[in-house]
């Protein structure tokens, strides 16, 4: 098993780790923000390598210039030693002061609820500082601003802990990652923005780790977890579980190990419980862990690339399909893409698990790769809903990001992902693919999908990355992004939010379609 964190021990003096350079931390971090690219740079690329008369982008350019940018990050400070990682999570950086506000007793005390954007900037500045120390280079996010827009503020308002008298449910982020150092920085800042925003009564978190190659586990101890703690984010709210064993996948079923891996991030909703994996109880408990008790929501994401308004879209449209007459929504989730190569048309990825709800049909042909337009043949409705990013419903989905109802987890559906059953005839389909079949056969079948949150895979290990690899994921990653907003702009959303004429919901199926493509 790996090393599971449940207390975080602060040094009584708050020092700087040694090896932290002199120069003032502040100031270069905020010279870095600085330099960021802001959305107009991201755009004016293609435009500075083509001049005024630029139509389409040359992406073999744009993949240059990439590489120039990452390798020109990386050794960033090339006259100094990389700065090591300390292997234990017993102090951690000092942090701006007024990060920590100070009781009457001059004891440090848990922020408020408000959302307070100057904190959030320091605490951005002190994330960009953190990761410098154990990578040696300061990282260049995807997300510019990860900010939230004023219409955002307004519309994912509801979501908020806004009363300290009487506790709303929990925000639950689970996750089982691997070797994702280079997609941690832009989750740290998203996961900072959804804490201060929501509040840190309202987050719990659950992520499982490795074993790790490149700093993912060191950056989840040492960069999170205080993060966390800074923003009052209770420890017992927050299980991290590093340093997994290496998994033998030469003596196990791919599917089988991938649900158990699922399984063991999700443990806290039953085991905090008093729960064992059969959804019995038992005698014993996690002594005093809460990460999965009074969860509300849970939100469990792949190694992909997100922002906190994306997040918060997804738990709205979850919420919200429950507004009316109609039942919530059970399932709620986003859209992944990837391409073939560096600068080639992107597509939808998910594709092995998605399924149409009146049909069972697959999302788009397979294997064929690298046509948007594929994407639901001969479904006009669903065509005319993904095209103004307009809520449907699924008869299954994953694509990166889901959204879930936690009470499929416990009595008396006590659902888990699992492989499937050979001996019954049962598809040898993905675990997610079989969690939507346990969730039709459980009479819990409204899976809805948000075509307005797309998000792109990261498909190659952070630290055996080529260049070319390097420039793949950003490239990727920057398309999808753009891709998005234009989609957005194109049907008049403004600052992240659409119009009330597309601002629909979703009606849900009376029943799972009579047959489901089986694609083993």
């Amino acid at each position: 098993m790996g090393s599971k964190i449940s207390v975080l021990r602060v040094s009584q003096g708050g020092d700087l780790l040694p090896g932290t350079p002199s120069k003032d931390i502040k100031q270069e971090a905020t010279e870095a923000s600085q330099n960021r690219y802001s959305k107009a740079t991201f755009r004016s690329i293609p435009g500075l390598l083509h001049g005024a008369g630029y139509t389409k982008p040359r992406w073999g350019s744009l993949t240059i210039l990439l590489i120039c940018l990452y390798v020109l990050g990386t050794y960033w400070n090339l006259d100094q030693e990389p700065l090591q990682a300390s292997s234990a999570a017993t102090t951690i950086a000092r942090i701006p002061e007024p990060l920590l506000a100070p009781n009457k007793q001059g004891e440090s005390v848990a922020p408020s609820h408000s959302y307070d954007e100057t904190r959030l900037e320091l605490e951005l500045k002190a994330l960009a500082e953190e990761f410098r120390r154990i990578t040696g280079h300061f990282p260049t996010p995807l997300f510019p601003l990860p900010r939230l827009s004023p219409p955002q503020l307004k519309r994912y308002a509801h979501l908020r802990q806004v009363s300290t008298e009487k506790d709303r449910g929990k925000i639950m982020l689970v996750a089982s990652l691997k070797d994702v150092q280079e997609l941690l920085y832009d989750l740290l800042r998203s996961i900072s923005v959804l804490t201060s925003f929501l509040g840190p009564k309202r987050l719990s978190i659950s992520i499982i780790e490795g074993p790790s190659s490149d700093e993912t586990a060191h950056i989840l101890e040492e960069v999170l977890w205080p993060c966390l703690i800074r923003f009052g984010v209770d420890s017992d709210d927050i299980h991290l579980d590093l340093h997994m064993e290496e998994v033998d996948w030469s003596r196990r079923n791919r599917i089988e190990q991938l649900a158990d891996l699922r399984n063991q991030a999700l443990s806290p909703v039953w085991e905090d419980h008093g729960l064992n994996f059969d959804g019995l109880p038992v005698n014993s408990s996690i002594t005093g862990r809460t990460a999965g008790k009074g969860v509300e929501v849970i939100v469990f994401f792949n190694d992909v690339y997100f922002n906190a308004g994306q997040i918060l879209e997804l738990i709205h449209q979850h919420v919200k399909s429950g507004a009316d007459t109609a039942p919530p929504a059970i399932m709620t989730n986003a859209m992944d893409y990837r391409a073939g190569n560096v600068g080639e048309e992107t597509f939808f990825y998910d594709v092995w698990v998605a399924r149409t709800a009146e049909t069972g049909d697959l999302f788009r042909d397979f294997p064929h790769e690298g046509d948007g337009q594929l994407l639901f043949r001969g479904h006009e409705q669903l065509i005319e809903k993904y095209d103004k990013l307009q809520p449907f419903a699924a008869y299954c989905a994953w694509n990166g990001i889901a959204v879930i109802d936690p009470k499929v987890f416990l009595p008396p559906y006590n659902i888990r992902f699992r492989r499937s059953n050979q001996t019954l005839g049962e598809c040898a389909a993905s675990e997610c693919s079989l969690f939507c079949k346990d969730l039709w056969s459980s009479g819990l079948g409204r899976i809805q999908v948000i075509p307005s949150v797309r998000v792109s895979a990261k498909l190659y290990s952070a630290l055996r990355q080529t260049p070319l690899e390097v420039a793949y994921d950003m490239d990727l990653a920057t398309r999808t992004l753009m891709e998005t907003e234009d989609a957005q702009a194109s049907n008049g959303w403004h600052e992240g939010v659409p119009p009330s004429d597309l601002d629909t919901g979703v009606k849900w199926p009376e029943r799972p379609p009579p047959w489901v493509k089986c694609y083993p």
